[in-house]
């Protein structure tokens, strides 16, 4: 409303209302308000559902990650128990081949210890003879070699296997003192493959002189007529040591009148060398060794062969004692 006066100051009776209208400020305009209410309320609930992904994401991240430590845990859970229970199978193993091995070797003790007295028995024996058949020079000499000999059996005995020099020195001891106690009724070839001394093989101790033992007493000293011949070969075919200890004694015919086979079969030395041959097998998954005696074909020199058959080694394939 608007009310006017004049310059005396006299106010006019009559009153005029006049409608105004004033601009507000830009923030201050509803459709402001509006848009501002609006936008906070959008970015509340953006937040909101941002959050809410947020936590769906990271739920998710916790659950595979939950997941994952658990099969991982299942895994190794497996794993251990596999690793357990192959260190206790190897335990196992371990405890049963140290069984084996303990068992090999007081068998082959046993064997050895069973063997070598028979043998020094048998070569007492020859000396006994050739010193009341011969005379004192001659005795002393043959007392000598069996000295010899001796600290060869003593020494080879306490081991398993020896080098092949050392059992081819010995073996040539004992046919001299077996030929000088049987009046050089017999000779004898050794026929050895140079590689095989060369290259220092081993081979199981005191195993081929009680099958030269054999085919001395059992074959060529029965002999009539003619002289006895004893010839041992050893060569290497594919990774085996083959020996052949050849006679051209009475053989197996069953008219031979000492009946060798008899002998041979019922010898100590033959049945020893066997039970050694078995031992040699049981400690391995193959047969490693073999022991075989054939007689010869009519019209060879020879009438009986024994072959042994030995894995060939460099060092000791079988257990020390």
């Amino acid at each position: 409303m608007v009310k006017v006066r004049d310059q005396f100051g006299n106010w006019s009776p009559h009153i005029k209302k006049i409608d105004l209208e004033l601009a507000s400020h830009w923030y201050a305009t509803i459709w402001f308000k509006i848009f501002f209410i609006l936008l906070f309320v959008s970015a509340i609930s953006l937040f909101y559902f941002y959050r809410i992904k947020e936590h769906k994401k990271i739920n998710k991240l916790q659950a595979d990650y939950n997941l994952k430590l658990k099969d991982e845990l299942t895994r190794n859970a497996t794993k251990i128990k596999e690793q357990a229970a192959a260190i206790e199978k190897e335990k196992q193993e371990r405890l049963e081949n140290d069984y084996k091995q303990k068992l090999f070797e007081s068998e082959l003790k046993a064997v050895r210890s069973q063997m070598n007295p028979h043998f020094i028995f048998n070569v007492l024996n020859s000396i006994e003879a050739y010193v009341v058949e011969k005379d004192s020079k001659s005795a002393s000499d043959l007392i000598q070699k069996f000295a010899k000999i001796s600290r060869l059996v003593l020494e080879n005995s306490q081991y398993s296997t020896v080098s092949l020099k050392s059992e081819i020195e010995l073996l040539k001891l004992y046919l001299e003192l077996e030929q000088e106690r049987f009046n050089q009724a017999f000779e004898f070839e050794l026929e050895i493959q140079q590689a095989l001394l060369d290259d220092n093989k081993s081979i199981p101790s005191m195993l081929i002189q009680p099958l030269v033992e054999n085919a001395v007493h059992h074959g060529v000293r029965h002999l009539q007529g003619r002289r006895g011949l004893i010839k041992i070969k050893m060569n290497e075919v594919k990774e085996k040591i083959i020996i052949q200890i050849l006679d051209n004694g009475v053989g197996f015919s069953p008219q031979a009148k000492y009946k060798s086979t008899s002998f041979k079969q019922s010898s100590f030395g033959i049945k020893g060398v066997q039970e050694r041959i078995n031992i040699i097998n049981s400690n391995s998954s193959n047969q490693v060794a073999s022991l075989e005696i054939v007689k010869e074909a009519k019209g060879s020199d020879f009438v009986t062969k024994v072959i042994i058959t030995l894995p060939s080694t460099s060092k000791t394939a079988y257990p020390d004692t």
